[in-house]
């Protein structure tokens, strides 16, 4: 009995390596995060990076509570915040293709770093694609 939550482990570490983070992972992993929300994230943002030059390009999010989901570039992201981390899923259609854990910085804007089909703080996190993620609001006064 012990060895079959080992194997278990192990058979899911292998496929999380070879094909990414399953979508129900990462919503398990957004969902476990509990502290009060403490900022807000709707509205439009844009990357400080074009789109071309490695930036995500366009967001538009909706946030209800801690929840957040919306667009960005190319990309359909959700996620929750937890106290002052933005909890984040950028997927294509149903497929995780990055995770991050963002903030607001002092200036009012999204910044990290995006991880490429794992999840942050994964023993696979090391050796993954890592991807700045820098956001800017649109008409941060209206």
């Amino acid at each position: 009995m012990i060895l079959r939550p080992t194997l278990l482990s192990a058979a899911l570490l292998l496929l999380t390596a070879c094909t990414g983070v399953n979508t129900d992972v990462a919503r398990s992993w957004v969902a476990s995060q509990t502290e009060p929300t403490s900022i807000n994230i709707a509205g439009s943002w844009e990357s400080k990076l074009s789109y071309f030059a490695g930036g995500w390009g366009y967001a538009e999010i909706t946030q209800t509570g801690s929840e957040f989901h919306g667009t960005l570039g190319p990309y359909i992201i959700e996620g929750k915040i937890s106290g002052t981390k933005i909890f984040t899923i950028i997927m294509t259609g149903s497929r995780v293709d990055y995770t991050a854990i963002l903030e607001l910085d002092s200036h009012n804007e999204i910044i990290g770093t995006a991880i490429r089909k794992t999840l942050p703080g994964s023993p696979e996190a090391t050796n993954a694609e890592h991807a700045p993620f820098h956001l800017v609001r649109v008409n941060p006064n209206s």
